[in-house]
This record gives structure tokens, C-alpha cells and sequence, in this order.
């Protein structure tokens, strides 16, 4: 963890305090919303949970890509001669 954030261009880093941000904000916007109807879990909670899930999902992100992880590739896998019918 030395120098984490010192590695990532500007750019990078306010990329992902806007998207912290942002989460934080939509998160107490469902709080407010189930504090107003009364509800159990309301807008702090709402709000840490959503942050702390994109910061989770941030933080992924950035190791999986600077461990030259760039994409993630889906490949379907080569059937089962034991299991493949010839008619």
C-alpha cells in the first residue's frame, strides 16, 4: 500500500471521489425516503451502505487494473466428450 494513491493520474482520483460521492448522495437519497415512511434503516445507513459498496467496487476496479487485469474475458467452455450425444 505504499504510495496507493500517489501511482493514479488526478483524473483518476477525482473520477473516484465523484463516484464515491455520488453513491453517497443516491444512498441518503433512499434513506431519507424509508426515514420519511418511517421505516428501520434509514438515511445513515442507506447512505454508508451504498458508500461502502462502491468503494468495495472502486477498489477492485483499481487493483484488478493495476495488476494488468484490463477487462474481464467470458469464454464458453469446450463440452464434455462423456456428455455429448452422437445420434
Amino acid at each position: 500500500m505504499n504510495g496507493f494513491l500517489v501511482s493514479l493520474p488526478a483524473a483518476s482520483v477525482g473520477f473516484f471521489a465523484a463516484r464515491a460521492a455520488l453513491a453517497l448522495a443516491l444512498g441518503a437519497a433512499v434513506g431519507l425516503e424509508r426515514q420519511w415512511r418511517q421505516r428501520t434503516a434509514g438515511l445513515r445507513t442507506n447512505a454508508m451502505v451504498a458508500l461502502g459498496a462502491a468503494l468495495f467496487e472502486e477498489f477492485a476496479v483499481l487493483l484488478s487494473s493495476q495488476h494488468g487485469v484490463s477487462s474481464v474475458t467470458w469464454t464458453t467452455p469446450e463440452p464434455d466428450p462423456l456428455t455429448t450425444l452422437d445420434p
